[in-house]
């Protein structure tokens, strides 16, 4: 039977102002980096903030350990933003409809997993691969970046459009 809140068994009342200050800590961290990675998946940056309480009630409730932090990653953002992508042009009105969507299969997909206990087969992942992965998406997110960080532009494109830059170009155009 499924346990909610199993991670909160033998909690003590001491622990609680320790705990709300890294709830705190986390929360101004996460909301940022939701900020961020909403943008990165190609949706609105409002969208992350929607998104990012309902991974951590759902952790909370279903999770296994009181130590580790949930929340947005720039991987999951990148490979949402390239996968939706493939399907619907960016900027299109269904691209917002089938990232959530993607989501939420991708969601209750790891639920089942978790519920079938197949958490070992991450071991079968070798070290090198996840590393070639990470780098990989690392330079792919930096070379994607390099456009937004022209110094020589008067504007600069954002999902609502061009805006003038907040800078006087650095070289003359």
């Amino acid at each position: 039977m499924l346990r909610l809140f199993a991670s909160l068994h033998g909690y003590q009342r001491p622990w609680l102002r320790r705990d709300l200050v890294a709830g705190l800590t986390v929360w101004a961290v996460l909301v940022p980096e939701a900020l961020a990675y909403a943008t990165i998946a190609g949706v609105s940056p409002v969208v992350g903030l929607y998104a990012a309480p309902g991974a951590l009630i759902l952790y909370a409730a279903l999770g296994s350990s009181r130590y580790l932090v949930t929340g947005p990653m720039v991987a999951t953002a990148a490979l949402s933003a390239a996968t939706v992508a493939d399907l619907v042009p960016v900027g299109d009105n269904r691209f917002a409809a089938f990232t959530a969507g993607l989501a939420l299969t991708t969601g209750l997909a790891a639920l089942v997993a978790g519920v079938l206990r197949l958490g070992f087969l991450a071991n079968f992942i070798s070290e090198p691969v996840l590393k070639g992965f990470i780098v990989g998406l690392a330079l792919t997110i930096i070379v994607g970046q390099v456009p937004q960080a022209d110094c020589r532009r008067s504007a600069f494109q954002t999902s609502a459009g061009t805006m003038p830059a907040p800078w006087p170009p650095a070289v003359p155009a």
